[in-house]
């Protein structure tokens, strides 16, 4: 009878916790390490950068939001999606936590003197 009761739990814990895929602030917050592939557009030419960074996330002044290189974002579960207005420009950036792995996107486009600059980059980072 115990060892059933002993499986049982364990079934039952074991669905729990995978039953749900609602994140919390503390499932962002950490060291992460990303690989970033870039492409930047200027005029038509197209030319794409890789590079690995490491970044912090910390708990921003309430439970859903989080702070990423000076910057705070207002998580929603297990997703960020914001744009971003610079000097009059829209920018945006999509990211989704699954377990230790972020995937995000950053989009942007602008003119200046004249010329077309548009700037795509995917990122996958891990705790």
């Amino acid at each position: 009878m115990k060892i059933k009761f002993l499986i049982l739990s364990i079934v039952s814990l074991f669905l729990v916790s995978c039953g749900s895929d609602d994140c919390t602030q503390s499932d962002w917050l950490g060291t992460w390490t990303s690989t970033d592939v870039c492409e930047s557009t200027v005029d038509g030419v197209t030319e794409t950068l890789t590079e690995t960074n490491t970044f912090e996330i910390t708990a921003g002044a309430n439970e859903n939001q989080i702070v990423v290189e000076g910057e705070t974002y207002v998580i929603d579960g297990c997703s960020v999606n914001t744009s971003v207005d610079i000097d009059g420009e829209t920018s945006s950036i999509k990211l989704e936590l699954d377990g230790n792995t972020i995937t995000g996107e950053f989009e942007s486009s602008f003119t200046l003197l004249g010329q077309t600059f548009s700037l795509s980059c995917t990122t996958t980072a891990t705790k």
